[in-house]
């Protein structure tokens, strides 16, 4: 009985074809988990565009020039509107009816992260320490956030990086909203707000000079 071995040239060619296996084998695997990836941050993504959509038509649409007295018992409207964080009053549906039908909400991004922080009453400085404050993360994985707000002036449209109400007296028309995600994209959003037309505010828009 005789043994038959492998030549040489069998060798090296079945190496061959198992380093061409392995080879596709890899290339399959690392498609497939790049493609996972891409889903699962695409999902993510996706999620955070809701919960964004979600504050802008909510809290955004509803924002009402809602008047309260400080400290000092001098009314004004609670509207605070910088370039990169907000605070305002709007209409909220009543859960409780201990709680009323206005929420207010603070946005602005922290450690990477847009924050919303919603009270049943102002955030003002004086009674910040006083209130229970409900925090929620909209969006991870965010450089900054960019807000320009819109009024009428002279029968024209201006846009405003930020909105003194002391100066302004009434709340902004409208308000837009970019924000920077860290894999660079930007999404913006416009909004609308409530209580609001050009030329009145529940009866009361002042004309500014």
């Amino acid at each position: 009985m005789t043994r038959k071995f492998f030549t040489l040239v069998e060798l090296v060619v079945s190496l061959g074809v198992l380093i061409m296996i392995l080879l596709l084998a890899t290339i399959t695997l690392s498609l497939a988990t790049r493609t996972w990836y891409s889903i699962t941050e695409y999902d993510k993504k996706l999620k955070d565009f809701h919960n964004i959509d979600k504050v802008a038509n909510i809290s955004f649409r509803n924002i009402v020039p809602f008047r309260w007295r400080d400290s000092n018992n001098k009314e004004k409207i609670i509207f605070s509107g910088e370039s990169d964080k907000i605070h305002f009053a709007y209409l909220h549906r009543v859960n409780n009816p201990n709680d009323g039908g206005i929420r207010f909400l603070r946005l602005f991004v922290q450690e990477g992260n847009l924050i919303a922080e919603y009270c049943s009453t102002p955030f003002l400085a004086e009674s910040d320490s006083k209130i229970s404050i409900n925090r929620e993360v909209i969006a991870k994985d965010v450089l900054s956030v960019n807000f320009i707000y819109a009024d009428i002036r002279n029968e024209k449209l201006e846009w405003y990086d930020n909105w003194d109400i002391e100066q302004m007296k009434n709340i902004p028309l409208a308000i837009h909203m970019e924000i920077h995600f860290k894999d660079n994209t930007r999404k913006a959003w416009l909004r609308r707000t409530a209580g609001n037309s050009q030329f009145y505010e529940w009866g009361r828009r002042l004309k500014v000079k």
